[in-house]
């Protein structure tokens, strides 16, 4: 009944969650007494706020937080759509990450994979005509004339009631103005825009919902262009029909409704409903993600990396938080899919003919196509080992429960065969046997053993150097629970499970007295570790006035490098190249695309060329010391497929675990 008869705001179609007017100052009061008490004390230093597109005003909301807080340190869980940025009168440092991990993980994909994956889609779901677009278009479709359709309808009401009040526009019909309203929410490209009811809004918005309203226009009757036109006033606040008639109340809650409704279409439409159909690879269909930009090249990465630094010095890095769909590790191992398309063709046509005889006739091309790449993407890489930290698993593959549960999740919000309000039991248990089966059969976990074994290096290499670039690059590094070591995990609830962190803590204090990494969960933890250590010893190149990213010169694509800097003393002082950046105080040097090394034989003799101004620079992951000037790949990365590099005076404070009392941040966890 919520979906076309509602009275209240809820939490998209969630109808025993009511919405509370957090604009109200009273209401914010009653409802951040504790939160604002927390800041007070001292307990808390800084606020992650979840989704504010959901508010009426995000800028007044985050205005007066600031207010209240005296500037706390805040950021906010916003994604950001291409190029776009957080309005620059919010009151926040920036984002909590998502802009980052989507850019970090398609750094690490091989764009030469895109069409045989495209092709295993293809083969399995059958062809989708236009693409991710039309997928998107159509979930959205869905969700304005299913579960948001209330939400629509009060929409048109408020537009219809407007336009009844004012004689120059009575001619724009309710059909009409619902039509314009649904078409001008499936066509926006983004969350949101921002229009404050009196305020003119900003150009960013102007060009949002014009944009979107030449899309909208494109799938309507062209009788109905006026209509849009008048649309298209309304919710930018601007004068519509008789003259000097903007600033009334019901126009004014036309606007601020509006947007609440348009995030909440492309929530529901994008994140859970199309990035769940969508199973090129899924690794790129995450929170904030952008799955049709496949691959991220590396200049296209030191830009993005430097507009960063420039605007949001302070905002959060992340790999993995609580909302993400997959964990940092999984999508490591499921980018590497892309490595090797071929191979992993031939691997699902095996496992496919394995599970022929039990595959139940109910299970469609979407499930399988998800379940073979979940399996691969939550493998644990050495065999025989246990991978600690990973909830104590012993074994390779997935527990089938965390399977099957994961699938059930994943195929109910994907919301084609079955969806959370029509359940359909038949296909979800076929779905589910086939799982379970599939975990029982030694074709198929033998198939998947030998990718995990063959891959391993190529995985090690994703794992390690997303997590170095991540917590080296410019930000504030965000550590999510767990992820310090290698744990390969799935939507919440699987990311939320309780983490052994004594486990973790002993394991630390192993590497730290000198034991040999056994592990790539280890590997991970000892690098983790020691990134952090080095951002507390040198944190005005990571979070100082003037801290800054330098990209640095390899004669390969496939070896990612940048040094963090910190403004140099005079001109003449610029260690990070003589370009003016400022002087080099650390350096991170990644192996990317390592399955294209292979290919090429090796490193052969690419190189790196090291920042002058340090006498000499130490990994502080291996201890081996290098020169500054150019320095081989093959030798720099011959233990690891990373280095963190540093002059030997900040070498012992990397590798050392935290002076007692010690609180200088530059991570967050």
């Amino acid at each position: 009944m919520g979906d076309e008869e509602l009275n209240y705001r809820r939490f998209f179609d969630v109808g025993s969650l009511v919405a509370v007017r957090v604009e109200d100052e009273e209401v914010f009061d009653a409802t951040h007494a504790l939160v604002l008490d927390l800041v007070a004390d001292g307990t808390v230093d800084g606020l992650r706020i979840d989704h504010p597109d959901g508010l009426a005003d995000p800028g007044q909301y985050l205005q007066r937080l600031a207010d209240r807080t005296d500037g706390a340190w805040v950021v906010v869980e916003k994604i950001l759509a291409g190029e776009e940025q957080v309005p620059p009168d919010w009151a926040t440092v920036g984002t909590t990450g998502y802009d980052v991990a989507w850019r970090l993980q398609q750094l690490f994909v091989d764009p030469g994979g895109r069409a045989g994956l495209d092709a295993v889609m293809t083969r399995l779901t059958g062809a989708a005509p236009g693409g991710l677009g039309a997928v998107v278009e159509q979930a959205k479709r869905e969700v304005v004339t299913g579960p948001l359709y209330a939400e629509v309808h009060r929409l048109t009401d408020l537009a219809a009631a407007v336009c009844h009040d004012d004689p120059r526009l009575r001619d724009h019909t309710w059909r009409g103005l619902h039509q314009c309203l649904r078409e001008l929410l499936v066509a926006f490209d983004r969350y949101r825009a921002y229009v404050v009811p009196g305020t003119p809004p900003r150009h960013e918005a102007v060009r949002a919902v014009e944009e979107a309203a030449d899309r909208a226009r494109a799938r309507l009757d062209p009788q109905r262009a006026e209509t849009l036109d008048v649309v298209v006033d309304l919710v930018l606040g601007r004068e519509a029909g008789s003259a000097g008639r903007r600033r009334e109340a019901r126009r004014d809650e036309l606007v601020v409704r509006f947007q609440q409704v348009c995030g909440a279409v492309t929530a529901k439409g994008v994140e859970d409903t199309a990035f769940y159909r969508w199973t090129e690879l899924v690794s790129l269909c995450e929170v904030g993600g952008e799955p049709d930009r496949f691959s991220l090249g590396v200049h296209d990465w030191h830009a993005f990396a430097q507009r960063f630094a420039a605007l949001t010095p302070h905002a959060l890095t992340a790999g993995s938080t609580h909302d993400t769909k997959r964990g940092e590790d999984t999508r490591a191992a499921l980018g590497v899919l892309s490595e090797d398309a071929a191979g992993w063709s031939r691997l699902v046509d095996e496992v496919r003919a394995a599970t022929a005889p039990y595959r139940g006739v109910l299970v469609d091309g979407l499930a399988e196509n998800l379940l073979w790449q979940t399996v691969a993407g939550t493998w644990l890489p050495d065999a025989g080992a246990a991978a600690e930290g990973a909830a104590g698993a012993t074994d390779t593959a997935i527990a089938p429960d965390r399977l099957v549960d994961y699938l059930r999740k994943a195929l109910r919000e994907a919301k084609v065969a079955t969806s959370w309000t029509s359940p359909d039991e038949a296909y979800e248990e076929a779905v589910a046997d086939l799982a379970r089966r599939a975990l029982a059969d030694p074709v198929v976990t033998g198939a998947f053993a030998r990718w995990a074994h063959k891959h391993r290096e190529h995985l090690r290499a994703a794992s390690l150097g997303l997590t170095l670039a991540r917590l080296t690059a410019p930000g504030v590094a965000d550590v999510y629970q767990g992820a310090e070591s290698y744990a390969p995990t799935l939507v919440d609830p699987d990311n939320r499970r309780p983490v052994d962190t004594v486990a973790l803590g002993a394991r630390l204090a192993r590497l730290d007295a000198g034991s040999p990494a056994r592990t790539l969960a280890d590997e991970k933890l000892l690098v983790t570790a020691r990134a952090l250590r080095v951002r507390r010893a040198l944190a005005a190149a990571f979070v100082g006035e003037g801290a800054g990213y330098a990209p640095v010169a390899t004669s390969t694509p496939c070896a990612l490098a940048f040094a963090r800097t910190t403004p140099g003393d005079d001109a003449g002082d610029d260690g990070a190249g003589g370009d003016g950046t400022g002087v080099a105080r650390v350096v991170t040097v990644a192996t990317r695309l390592a399955g294209t090394v292979d290919r090429l034989g090796g490193w052969r003799d690419h190189v790196v060329t090291l920042p002058e101004g340090a006498g000499a620079w130490v990994d502080v992951l291996t201890g081996r010391e290098h020169a500054p000037g150019t320095v081989r790949v093959a030798d720099l990365l011959a233990d690891l497929p990373v280095a963190l590099l540093v002059e030997p005076s900040a070498a012992s404070a990397a590798t050392a675990g935290a002076p007692a009392g010690h609180e200088d941040a530059g991570g967050a966890s």
